[in-house]
């Protein structure tokens, strides 16, 4: 059987498109640091050189933006399962009796790290950038905003959107009206030598292609903190090289899987810590009304390869037997199970392959065996060529072991190796018939997450950048359902409507379950105050991002202790 932990609740969150974790080359050209200086050292996520992009609000900013470089407005600890809107630049927020209007208190003092004061006329500019530009507005605000005095604001929403204003409160990051006003266009610059309102802040100088550091702000609001003087992502030249990294105590804090940990690790300057992450998932250019061409766009096929996948031994043989369950509808569990529909068929994902039934859904659709033993309709085999990240060991044997079962199907899958931004630039624009990413989670209940990846406003045509909606999905029944989700705190309806939801993207799947990862992380022992198992303050991969923030702000050096 496959593993399943009881973890509360679980943040493999994204800003700005960070979905997972993997390393890339490193040829020595390193960011200058002095000898003297505390220097967390973080294995970077990339497999290709280092692009920098520091503006926060954008869907492809840098590793570390948002959580270490800027902060939002409250952080909720959704790992930890505690729900409390802990204060960052807001001190305090209040609905009106209609929840129409949520007006929100900075804290006092306030300033960003150039030493201009952060005041409400910096979050009036940002959530009316926001709403005017639709490629910045991944979290769905609509609406208008106005200035009460230099620290309270009052956001005045179409509509009620009660989830929309929760994620508003803990995702969006205000940026300097000072710096972004005058730039010519704010969805490309990159925002180089950042004014920031984090723990950290970077100077042009410090990045190079392979590495890059922080340093902490002088002029962060609590005072004291961080604890260290700064933090340096570097790339490595995949899976190997971090773990040898990390077995050298070169690294600090890394996300990376080991196959045998106990073993691996047991003379290694590092603690590690299991637990489960986002969903690994088959992402099909589903929408052929949007552009998406292949056999993929054909539902049959993609329910054939969902039956078609014998997860149990996909767990043994890609992911070292350390993944997890996951859902028809890809809810997560346990921490959302309350809005799990037990009407919706297989709440938790066959484990067994069933090849006969993935041979009848696509014999009924039409499909007829060709002498080469792979399926075919109107003369186009069912053969896909599936990229995934190079370096990201699990995803590319994920695929390679899907591709072995899928023989007994009739349908070919093969594993194409391509860098980070080879595969940001495919999914961004549904240039692909069939991908493997991970989906991540977030949120006390999967509003966010069927809001992130099934809304149409969410999405776009092939060939346009869309925010989070990979698979080109466009559904009117989701959408209204979300709808009605954001409009109301009834959690009777919201189950009706979950439940809805969950059944529609099992009947469509475009996205299809593999299995939901294991992030294993690892986290030196000459500091102290990261995430255990018995306290978990945060979200501790290395990778996530407003976590990441908290995270770096805590740990200190063991000396210090001392």
């Amino acid at each position: 059987m496959m593993r399943s932990r009881a973890w509360k609740r679980v943040l493999a969150a994204a800003c700005a498109g960070i979905v997972a974790f993997s390393v890339a080359a490193c040829d020595g050209n390193d960011a200058a640091i002095k000898k003297a200086e505390n220097i967390v050292n973080i294995a970077a996520i990339s497999t290709s050189q280092l692009t920098e992009n520091w503006n926060p609000l954008s869907p492809t900013a840098s590793q570390g933006t948002c959580g270490a470089l800027y902060e939002g407005l409250f952080y909720v600890n959704v790992a930890g399962g505690d729900d409390t809107m802990q204060p960052m630049l807001g001190e305090s927020y209040k609905f009106s009796d209609d929840n129409k209007e949520l007006t929100i208190k900075l804290k006092d003092g306030l300033k960003w790290s150039d030493g201009k004061p952060i005041t409400s006329d910096d979050a009036v500019y940002t959530f009316n950038l926001i709403n005017k530009t639709s490629s910045l507005n991944s979290i769905g605000w609509h609406g208008t905003v106005k200035k009460v005095d230099d620290t309270t604001f009052t956001l005045i929403f179409d509509q009620v959107a009660t989830m929309t204003a929760r994620a508003i409160l803990t995702g969006v990051p205000l940026v300097p009206k000072h710096v972004f006003e005058k730039m010519d266009d704010v969805t490309t610059d990159v925002n180089k030598n950042p004014v920031t309102s984090g723990p950290f802040t970077l100077d042009e100088k410090d990045f190079t292609s392979q590495n890059y550091v922080f340093r902490a702000n002088p002029n962060y609001h609590e005072k004291g903190q961080p604890y260290i003087d700064g933090v340096r992502y570097t790339s490595y030249a995949g899976g190997t090289a971090t773990q040898d990294a990390i077995i050298a105590g070169e690294i600090d804090w890394a996300s990376n899987v080991f196959q045998n940990p106990e073993k691996q690790l047991k003379n290694a300057p590092v603690d590690y810590l299991t637990m489960p992450s986002s969903a690994q998932v088959l992402v099909t250019c589903s929408n052929a009304e949007l552009g998406c061409t292949g056999p993929q766009t054909d539902v049959a096929v993609r329910k054939a390869i969902y039956y078609g996948m014998d997860r149990a031994q996909l767990n043994k043989l890609a992911f070292y037997g350390i993944f997890y369950d996951s859902s028809s509808s890809l809810t997560p569990t346990p921490e959302n199970e309350e809005y799990l529909s037990p009407d919706v068929p297989e709440s938790t994902v066959p484990e067994e392959a069933n090849v006969e039934k993935a041979k009848q859904l696509l014999e009924d659709a039409g499909y007829t065996m060709g002498s080469d033993g792979i399926y075919q309709k109107d003369g186009v085999r069912l053969s896909f060529e599936v990229p995934a990240i190079s370096g990201w060991t699990e995803s590319i044997n994920g695929v390679d072991v899907a591709g072995q079962q899928l023989k007994k199907v009739g349908i070919e899958m093969k594993v194409k190796q391509v860098s980070a931004n080879e595969m940001t630039e495919l999914y961004s624009k549904g240039d692909f018939q069939i991908i493997t990413e991970n989906m991540w989670y977030s949120g006390s209940e999967p509003y966010d997450f069927y809001n992130t990846f099934y809304a149409s406003d969410q999405t776009a045509k092939v060939g346009e950048k869309g925010t989070n909606g990979w698979a080109r999905y466009s559904n009117k029944t989701v959408d209204d359902a979300l709808d009605v989700i954001n409009s109301t705190t009834d959690t009777n309806v919201k189950k009706e409507q979950y439940a809805i939801i969950q059944q529609q993207v099992y009947d469509d799947m475009p996205y299809i379950p593999m299995m939901r990862t294991a992030t294993m992380v690892e986290t030196s022992k000459e500091y102290t105050g990261w995430v255990t198992k018995d306290n978990v303050y945060a979200a501790p991969a290395s990778w996530n991002t407003w976590d990441t923030g908290i995270i770096l702000r805590q740990i200190k050096p063991v000396t210090d202790n001392k």
